[in-house]
């Protein structure tokens, strides 16, 4: 393992209430996983609302950082990205994983992330085509087009975008007195393409 991932879902800073600093105990934290193993690199991630700027970010994250984060990772700005927003990712995303000192075992995430954002934007567009021209063949060919290549990713050994199972620990005690995880634990929640290509498709 090359990195460890510090992203929060259930703490209201990570994503809620996102603007309000890390407190002290949080960045002793990061500091502590950092010093922990030095071969492992601490992400430190975040899901900022559509409005965050990049200063945002830095003035969020830039503590992090200071505390022994080597990587942070803001994700995608709110539940429905505009266009734009993909075409940039994918535009930043390097092509070789050590290009950015990254471990070559990252190659699969990146290149994933590279097709889910030509995903994203081929829905986008494709939505886009409908609402101003409505239905029609070119748009029924996009969609069939969008469908085989989503169906592609999906093949894909990696998860991305939010993509992926959940544990939400739902606990009871089976009749010796053992805890269990009741199936409702367990949840597999679409990622952000996902989202958009039913969209698109349904269009």
């Amino acid at each position: 393992m090359t990195h460890y991932v510090w992203a929060a879902k259930a703490e209201p800073r990570h994503r809620d209430r996102w603007r309000e600093p890390f407190g002290a105990d949080e960045l002793a934290g990061f500091t502590e996983l950092a010093d922990r193993r030095v071969e492992v690199t601490l992400a430190v991630g975040l899901t900022p609302g559509a409005e965050a700027t990049s200063d945002d970010l830095i003035d969020k994250l830039a503590p992090a950082v200071h505390a022994g984060a080597g990587v942070v990772d803001p994700h995608w700005p709110g539940d429905d990205p505009p266009a734009a927003w993909w075409h940039e990712l994918a535009a930043g995303l390097p092509h070789h994983a050590a290009d950015v000192g990254l471990d070559d075992g990252v190659q699969r995430w990146i290149d994933a992330a590279r097709e889910g954002a030509g995903i994203a934007i081929d829905a986008l567009a494709l939505l886009e085509r409908v609402a101003t021209r409505g239905k029609d063949t070119g748009s029924t060919l996009r969609q069939f087009a969008l469908l085989a290549r989503w169906r592609t990713w999906h093949r894909l050994e990696v998860l991305t975008f939010g993509g992926g199972p959940r544990a939400r620990p739902v606990l009871g005690q089976e009749s010796n007195g053992h805890f269990v995880a009741r199936a409702a634990s367990f949840e597999f929640d679409e990622s952000t393409v996902d989202l958009l290509v039913r969209r698109a498709l349904h269009s």
